[in-house]
C-alpha cells in the first residue's frame, strides 16, 4: 500500500476550509457546501430505498461534506466513515456535533464495518487525490462484495440447500475430506477449470496419460465431461453446485476418479456416482446437526475456502493435498473470443438438444455473456477483456489468494487469452510448465509410493 498523503488546507472563494491532499483539492474551491449537498443527494438517489441501509464511506471529504451527510442519516441510513488520515479526521470531527455518523482511522474497524455494509463508496475527490485512499476503497469494496454475494447466495439457495442436505444425508458414509489431507505432499498439480481455453490444452493433457509420474489432476465438475470426452481421467473432481443441472456435468464417470463433494450438492449428481466420494464441510447450520445425528463419533469434515466458484475450491484443495506447485488451466475468467464454454462441455452439448429456430446456440451464448453487467478486466494481450460482475469476484479472490500464498506455493497459469494475473507466471503450454517442474525434480523423482493414494 502507498504512503499516507500530505495534508494542507485552503480557503474556498466563499471562505470555507477545503482539505488539500498531495497538492490536490478534494472539494470545490468555489463553493464546497453546494458541492457537498449535491453529492449527498446523489448518493441518496443511488441508494433508492435508503431506510435500513448501511453505508461505508472511504474519505471524510472535508467539514462541509461531513456536515451534509445528515441528509442521509435523516433518510434512515446508518453511516460509517473510514478516514486513515487521523489529522484530517480529527479536524473535521472537531466542528461536527451530530452523533449520526461513526468515524474511524483504524483499518481493522473499517473491515468490520465493510462486512456489515450494504454499500461502500469512496469520496470521489479524496480517492482521486490519494492512491492510499483509492487502495483502501478497493479493498473494503472487495470485502463488502464477498459478503454480499454470500448473503445473496444464501437467500437464493437456502431452501435448495436444505432439501439437498436431507436427500443426501441417507447416502453419507462418513468419508470426510480429512482422509485426503497431505496425501500428495510435495507434488505438483494441474487444476482444470472449464473456461473456453481448456479446449486449447487438451492435447497436452492427453499426453500426460503416458507419463508414469504425472502431476495430480484436479478438475472442477464443469470441466469433467470435457476431460472424459478425450479419455482424460482426473484424479479428483470437485462439485459444490446444488442445482439439478449439475447432473449433466458428471456423466461418463470413472471408478478411478475421486469425487470431492459439498454435502449440499445436487443429489442427482451424487447418486449416479459409483466411485469414492469424500465430503467437505458446509457452513449451513443444518449440516452440522445432521452429521452429528448420523455418526456416533462425528468428526466434522474440514471446509475448503470458497470464493464463489468451484474453481476456488479446487485451488484450495490442491493446497489441502499438500501440493507445492500448481498450474491453473482453463481459468479464463472472461469470454475470450466470444466463447462461453470449453468445447465439449455438458452445457454446450446440451444446447444441441434444445436448439430451435428462435434459440440457437449462438443466441444462448450471447445471452449468457450479457446476462450480468459487463466488467472489463486486464487481459493477457495488454487490452481489456470482456468479463462481468460475477467473474470479477472470482478474479479478485484469486488475486488476493495469490498474494497470500506466493511464499508457500508456486503458482502458474496456462495461457488462455483471458484475464491476466500480472504477478503470476504465464505458460504458453502445459509442456512448458512441465519442463520447469521436471528441472526442479518435482515429477521425475517421485516414487510410486508417493503417487499412490
Amino acid at each position: 500500500m502507498s504512503s499516507l498523503p500530505t495534508l494542507e488546507w485552503k480557503l474556498s472563494r466563499n471562505g470555507k476550509r477545503v482539505p488539500i491532499l498531495n497538492g490536490r483539492a478534494v472539494a470545490s474551491l468555489y463553493d464546497p457546501a453546494r458541492e457537498a449537498e449535491r453529492q449527498t443527494k446523489g448518493i441518496l438517489e443511488e441508494m433508492g430505498d435508503a431506510r435500513g441501509q448501511v453505508l461505508l464511506l472511504v474519505g471524510v471529504g472535508g467539514p462541509e461534506f461531513l456536515g451534509h451527510l445528515q441528509i442521509l442519516a435523516d433518510a434512515g441510513v446508518s453511516l460509517f466513515i473510514y478516514e486513515p488520515l487521523s489529522e484530517l479526521l480529527n479536524d473535521c470531527m472537531a466542528g461536527h456535533t451530530s452523533g449520526s455518523v461513526q468515524c474511524t482511522d483504524q483499518w481493522n474497524r473499517a473491515k468490520e464495518w465493510a462486512q456489515m455494509a450494504t454499500l461502500v463508496l469512496g469520496h470521489r475527490g479524496t480517492i482521486v487525490a490519494s492512491s492510499f485512499h483509492q487502495h483502501a476503497y478497493e479493498s473494503l469494496l472487495g470485502i463488502q462484495s464477498r459478503i454480499q454475494i454470500n448473503r445473496n447466495t444464501l437467500s437464493r439457495f437456502a431452501r435448495l440447500w436444505t432439501r439437498n442436505l436431507y436427500l443426501n444425508a441417507e447416502n453419507w458414509k462418513g468419508q470426510a475430506i480429512q482422509e485426503l489431507r497431505g496425501k500428495h505432499k510435495g507434488r505438483c498439480a494441474i487444476i482444470l477449470g472449464a473456461g473456453p481455453s481448456l479446449s486449447d490444452h487438451m492435447e497436452s493433457l492427453a499426453r500426460l496419460r503416458k507419463k508414469p509420474n504425472r502431476p495430480v489432476l484436479i478438475a472442477v465438475d464443469t470441466a469433467y465431461s470435457v476431460c472424459c470426452s478425450r479419455n482424460i481421467l482426473p484424479d479428483f473432481v470437485l462439485t459444490v453446485d446444488p442445482q439439478p443441472v449439475n447432473f449433466y456435468h458428471l456423466a461418463g464417470h470413472s471408478n478411478s476418479t475421486f469425487l470431492v463433494a459439498d454435502p449440499s450438492a445436487s443429489p442427482l449428481a451424487l447418486r449416479r456416482w459409483s466411485g469414492p466420494i469424500y465430503y467437505t464441510g458446509n457452513p449451513f447450520p443444518l449440516f452440522a446437526s445432521l452429521w452429528k445425528a448420523l455418526f456416533s463419533n462425528p468428526t466434522m469434515p474440514d471446509e475448503l475456502a470458497y470464493g464463489g466458484s468451484v474453481s476456488t475450491n479446487a485451488y484450495d484443495f490442491a493446497q489441502y493435498l499438500g501440493c507445492v506447485s500448481v498450474l491453473l488451466v482453463g481459468q479464463d475468467l472472461s469470454f475470450a473470443g466470444s466463447r462461453v464454454h470449453a468445447s465439449g462441455s455438458a452445457l454446450e452439448e446440451r444446447l444441441q438438444y434444445i436448439e430451435s429456430r428462435t434459440m440457437s446456440r449462438e443466441t444462448a451464448n450471447y445471452r449468457q455473456r450479457f446476462a450480468i453487467p459487463v466488467v472489463p478486466l486486464p487481459g493477457e494481450k495488454g487490452s481489456a477483456v470482456h468479463s462481468n460482475d460475477k467473474l470479477k469476484v472470482f478474479f479478485d479472490w484469486f488475486n488476493r489468494r495469490f498474494q497470500e500464498d506466493k511464499d508457500k506455493l508456486e503458482i502458474g497459469i496456462a495461457r488462455s487469452g483471458g484475464a491476466e494475473f500480472s504477478e503470476v507466471p504465464l505458460y504458453s503450454t502445459i509442456d512448458d510448465w512441465l519442463g520447469v517442474q521436471e528441472s526442479k525434480g518435482r515429477i521425475s523423482e517421485r516414487t510410486s509410493k508417493e503417487t499412490s493414494l
